[in-house]
């Protein structure tokens, strides 16, 4: 895969970002002062359930299909980044280099959907980790 940190994977990461922070906004507003770290991706895929989760369902939903409209390598770019983001600072100070050892860890599918599984099913944690992969990779 190659991992040129371009213009194009910034903006791919800063919108599955803003989506994510959507998300979280609307279960804020559904769920006041509820909003954990320790909540699992079983409960999150329990959402939209009942309509009153509707609209946390349409909000994951939109993060799903836009990931469905990207390459399965840029699938993988963001499914790294995220994993890079929720491990924290690495000792390595290269960007390419974290990057490429989190990717070799990783154990691909070859099945984009399953990848973005993976990603959706974090989702009320996926904008902290993104946003942390910005601050290592970029």
């Amino acid at each position: 895969m190659e991992k040129n940190f371009s213009s194009n994977k910034l903006f791919i990461l800063k919108e599955v970002i803003k989506m994510a922070k959507d998300y979280n906004h609307e279960y804020e507003l559904l769920y006041p002062g509820s909003f954990t770290t320790n909540l699992t991706g079983d409960f999150v895929s329990m959402i939209g359930d009942n309509e009153e989760d509707s609209s946390l369902f349409n909000k994951k939903r939109e993060l799903i299909s836009y990931l469905e409209g990207l390459s399965y390598d840029d699938v993988q770019f963001v499914q790294t980044a995220m994993y890079v983001g929720r491990d924290g600072q690495s000792s390595v100070d290269d960007p390419e280099t974290v990057y490429d050892e989190m990717f070799s860890e990783l154990n691909w599918s070859g099945d984009k959907s399953i990848e973005i599984h993976q990603i959706s099913e974090k989702i009320l944690k996926l904008e902290e980790y993104l946003e942390e992969a910005m601050k290592i990779l970029f």
